[in-house]
């Protein structure tokens, strides 16, 4: 859990929270990996899961309204970003 720590104490999201509440929040956490242009959810799934960027980066896209099977890039999230 030390290494988890250190992490999450450099996420902004966590800063006003206190060192005991991070310590128990990494207890909860759980370690996944994707791969590259793997999708992580659809627009409509259900928001079950917060995800924190530990390594590599993440493509927030969106589809296009009326223009077929294209998307829109939002931003780009790298290290201790977050979204969910």
């Amino acid at each position: 859990i030390s290494h988890i720590m250190d992490f999450v104490q450099d996420v902004n999201f966590f800063a006003q929270i206190t060192t005991q509440q991070q310590h128990a929040l990494c207890r909860t956490m759980t370690h996944e990996s994707f791969g590259a242009k793997e999708t992580i959810f659809h627009i409509g799934d259900p928001g079950d899961k917060f995800y924190i960027i530990l390594l590599g980066k993440v493509s927030v896209q969106v589809p296009n309204e009326g223009h077929g099977n294209g998307v829109t890039e939002k931003c780009k999230l790298e290290r201790s970003g977050w979204f969910g």
